[in-house]
Parts: structure tokens; sequence; C-alpha cells
């Protein structure tokens, strides 16, 4: 009988404190596009052009492949 109420008094002493939050972490499949490959400089060059105007395109190619990639 004793064990009982002091069951009872235990289960009801848990009534009394205040409901916790608690933040559980749920992995998910990361989905992610492939974006589409931008239109390089030196694509649109001909070999008759001149070679300052090349190496411009080589140069400006670098930046938009590194913001590519």
């Amino acid at each position: 009988m004793r064990a009982a109420i002091l069951a009872i008094a235990a289960l009801l002493a848990g009534c009394q404190t205040a409901p916790r939050e608690t933040v559980r972490y749920v992995p998910t499949a990361c989905v992610s596009s492939v974006p589409a490959r931008p239109d390089m400089p030196t694509e649109r060059l001909s070999s008759a052009d001149a070679i300052d105007k090349i190496m411009q395109a080589a140069l400006a190619e670098i930046d938009v492949r590194e913001a590519y990639e």
C-alpha cells in the first residue's frame, strides 16, 4: 500500500512541472540542381582575332569558371 501511494505521488509530481520543448534535427536529403553551364568568353573567338582580345577573353574566362565551379 505504501509503495502504491509513493508511486501515485511521484506520478502526480510529474504533472506539476511545465512542459519543455525539445528540438530534434531530422536528417533530410540535399536536393540541388546542377546549374547551367555559362557561355565562356573564349568560345566566341576565332583564330583570326588579335592576341590582346584573346588574352582578355582568357582572363575573363578564369573569373567565369571560378564562379561556375
